[in-house]
């Protein structure tokens, strides 16, 4: 008998749709480049030249006194931004391009109240300024554009130096300065403008350093820089160990920045008032940083470079530490140097971190630096066998022996470098 065919017969036809070859994306000529990237700029700045010379040809022949000045500067920035408003649906660059070229004509306007007609107080002048910066980052949040944030940010940070006093309140403007670089990071993060972190992490440690020529007092400086290491290095922790965010390269240069500065701000500030505290301060720096490196590598493993860089920078600051408090112990700081490189090694292997057994080779590299340094002190010495310099020659061999110990014990799980050295 002929057996029935089959559903699942081979004969069965197929119904599968054909997926339709993606379309060719369409090539952008270079003449509708230029329009829409270049004419539109160049547009908004002859509007703005042409308005500037016009008025300064009225202001020069009297037509209008310095009030009327400043009200129609006032009005042509409010213009400007009505027209990016207006017509950010249908031509989206050209009106963010308008809403700039708005903001800063607010601001020159404002800055010219202030400093040339003296029309306003500081205080009214600086608000006012407040003010524009407030609606430039409204705006770039609204438009969803960055180089609008950016020259918002900017003009707010500029904004005390614009309305600057003669004798400026070092508090108001430090702490000012504090709280945009929060908002600034708020925005950041939310928006995910990375860009917008390092113009405010320079303008704020512009700031606290002039805050440093003005305040001559071990307590203030050092809780200012304390909240400075706290906005620049939580806020940022918040973001990629709380959050689960992917770590870019702006964080990444921003962390070692934050660090530097605040490593170098605290050397100068406790190195003038309390020498001898120096340590101390750079030892707390430091146990901040291993804590820090210490949560990427438990709650964030996936953002390994971060946990990799926190570690370094505690491995610097550790590191720095010895020839701080043994300034003048040459054979003692070798001894810490060689030490220090043992332990690293020993975690390196216990983590299972390649990275950090290379940062132990450097502290390596760097204790036996200071051993030949130490030669001298054998040469001078009356005693050839019973000294200090063969007693730590006699304490670097050893830890060198249980470094090798290591590498042999854990010699399969050593990475392709490691194995051809």
């Amino acid at each position: 008998p002929i057996s029935p065919p089959q559903k699942d017969s081979i004969f069965k036809p197929s119904f599968k749709k054909e997926k339709p070859p993606a379309s060719p994306k369409p090539q952008i000529s270079w003449e509708a480049r230029i329009g829409e990237n270049y004419l539109q700029k160049i547009g908004v700045v002859a509007v703005l030249l042409g308005v500037s010379f016009f008025l300064k040809y009225s202001f020069d022949q009297g037509w209008i006194g310095p009030s009327g000045q400043i009200a129609i500067g006032i009005l042509i920035g409010i213009a400007f931004l009505g027209a990016g408003e207006f017509f950010v649906k249908k031509y989206e660059k050209w009106a963010h391009v308008m809403s700039g070229g708005g903001i800063a004509v607010l601001y020159f306007s404002l800055f010219a109240t202030r400093n040339i007609y003296e029309l306003l107080s500081v205080e009214i002048a600086f608000l006012f300024m407040i003010l524009v910066t407030v609606m430039a980052v409204i705006a770039a949040i609204r438009y969803n554009s960055l180089p609008l944030a950016l020259f918002g940010i900017i003009g707010g940070f500029v904004t005390p130096l614009l309305v600057a006093s003669p004798d400026p309140n070092i508090w108001v403007l430090i702490l000012y300065a504090y709280m945009l670089s929060i908002g600034v990071l708020g925005i950041s993060h939310f928006k995910q403008w990375g860009a917008l972190q390092l113009p405010a992490f320079v303008f704020t440690a512009g700031y606290f350093l002039y805050a440093t020529m003005e305040l001559n007092e071990f307590r203030p400086l050092m809780t200012l820089l304390a909240i400075f290491f706290v906005i620049y290095s939580v806020m940022p922790f918040y973001h990629h160990l709380i959050q689960k965010k992917t770590t870019k390269k702006v964080n990444f240069v921003l962390t070692i920045l934050n660090a530097v500065f605040v490593a170098g701000a605290t050397f100068f500030i406790v190195g003038d008032f309390h020498e001898n505290y120096l340590g101390i301060a750079f030892f707390i720096l430091a146990v901040a940083y291993f804590v820090e490196s210490y949560l990427a590598f438990t709650r964030a493993p996936q953002n390994k470079g971060l946990m990799l860089a926190l570690m370094a920078i505690f491995i610097a600051l550790l590191t720095a530490i010895i020839p701080i408090e043994l300034e003048n112990h040459e054979h003692i700081m070798t001894a810490a140097f060689a030490a220090e490189a043992l332990l690293l090694f020993w975690a390196g292997f216990r983590l299972k971190l390649t990275d950090l057994r290379t940062y132990a080779a450097i502290i390596q590299g760097i204790a036996l630096v200071s051993w030949f340094i130490c030669i001298d002190s054998f040469l001078v010495n009356s005693t050839v066998l019973i000294n200090s310099f063969v007693g730590l020659t006699i304490f670097v061999i050893a830890l060198m022996g249980a470094i090798s110990y290591l590498y042999q014990k854990n010699k399969n799980h050593l990475g392709k470098s490691e194995k051809d050295i």
